[in-house]
């Protein structure tokens, strides 16, 4: 899912960045995009759920949830930064 675009139910859209698989559940990290679907500067955690076939992003809102996600994921961009360098 990394790459795409989402659109919410209110009519967001968000540019999905990263995603990281915690404790069997799927987490995303997006990027808010306006009308034009232009970048913003507003980031937020999702969480995925399913119900069947259908598959939900929620917003992450638990404050002890988001650091322990901004430190997921802040260690999987230094795991892709150093795979990618040239040494």
């Amino acid at each position: 899912m990394i790459d795409k675009i989402v659109e919410l139910e209110n009519d967001n859209k968000y540019l999905i960045l990263d995603s990281k698989e915690l404790d069997s559940v799927n987490y995303y990290y997006a990027l808010l995009l306006d009308k034009d679907d232009n970048p913003t500067q507003e980031y937020l955690f999702f969480k995925e759920e399913k119900n069947g076939n259908d598959v939900y992003l929620l917003p992450v809102s638990d404050k002890l949830l988001e650091k322990t996600l901004t430190t997921a994921f802040s260690i999987n961009y230094v795991d892709k930064a150093y795979d990618n360098a040239n040494y």
